[in-house]
C-alpha cells in the first residue's frame, strides 16, 4: 500500500515524525505500507491543491490522508484572515474530489492545536482565543468530510482531550504549533489504530 500525506506539518520537534512511527508500526503488524510525505512547510491549502496531481497523484496512492489548517490558520498584519472558509472549503473538497477521481480513499486529518507559546498577543486572539481561527477552519473541513461522506480522523480533538493539554504550555506541542516528540506518538496511535482497521 502506499498511503500519501498532503499535509503543511512536515517538521517534527525531536523524536521521529508521526508518518515514519506509522510506517514502522504498520510493518510490524505485517502490513507492508510506505508512507510518502508530500507536506511543505508554510504550505496552505491553496498550494497543496496546486500541486496535488504532480506531488501527491503522481505517486499512485491508494490513500491520501489530507491534513491542512494550521497555515492556513494565520492572520494578517491587520487581523483579516489569510485565506476565507469559503476558500478554505472549496480547496479542500477539490483535493477530496481529485483524490477519488484516481481511485484513492481520501482521509481528512485535523492538525493539532496551537498553544500561546507559538501567536503574539494580538487582539482576535485574545477575544477568540489561540485556536480561534483553527477552530472556524476545522468547522468547514468537518462540513466537507459530512458533504463527501469522507472519514476525518480528528487529531485536534484528541490533543485537546488529553489531561496534559493546556493552552498556554504543554507536553504534546513543543513550539507552540509543531508536535514534540510525545505529540508524534500521539499522531502514530491515532493513524495506526485507524489503519489497521482498513488493511
Amino acid at each position: 500500500y502506499t498511503l500519501s500525506l498532503h499535509d503543511a506539518l512536515p517538521i517534527t520537534c525531536n523524536g521521529k515524525p508521526w508518518r515514519t512511527i506509522l510506517e514502522e508500526q504498520l510493518l510490524k503488524s505485517g502490513i507492508n505500507a510506505i508512507v510518502h510525505n508530500a507536506g511543505i512547510p508554510c504550505d496552505r491549502t491553496v498550494q497543496g491543491a496546486a500541486r496535488f496531481e504532480a506531488d501527491v497523484l503522481a505517486r499512485n496512492p491508494d490513500f491520501v490522508m489530507i491534513c491542512f489548517g494550521l497555515n492556513d490558520a494565520w492572520l494578517t498584519p491587520i487581523e483579516e484572515p489569510i485565506i476565507s472558509d469559503d476558500l478554505y472549503e472549496e480547496k479542500l473538497s477539490e483535493i477530496v474530489v481529485k483524490t477519488r477521481q484516481d481511485g484513492a480513499t481520501p482521509i481528512l486529518v485535523s492538525s493539532n492545536p496551537f498553544t500561546r507559546v507559538y501567536v503574539c498577543q494580538r487582539e482576535f486572539y485574545q477575544e477568540h482565543g489561540v485556536n480561534g481561527r483553527l477552530d472556524q477552519l476545522l468547522s468547514r473541513m468537518r462540513k466537507v468530510a459530512e458533504s463527501k461522506q469522507v472519514e476525518m480522523i480528528d487529531i485536534y480533538s484528541v490533543f485537546k482531550q488529553r489531561p496534559e493539554w493546556n493552552d498556554n504550555d504543554n507536553p504534546l506541542v513543543a513550539d507552540g504549533s509543531h508536535p514534540s516528540a510525545f505529540g508524534n506518538e500521539i499522531w502514530a496511535e491515532q493513524m495506526v489504530e485507524y489503519f489497521r482497521n482498513k488493511l
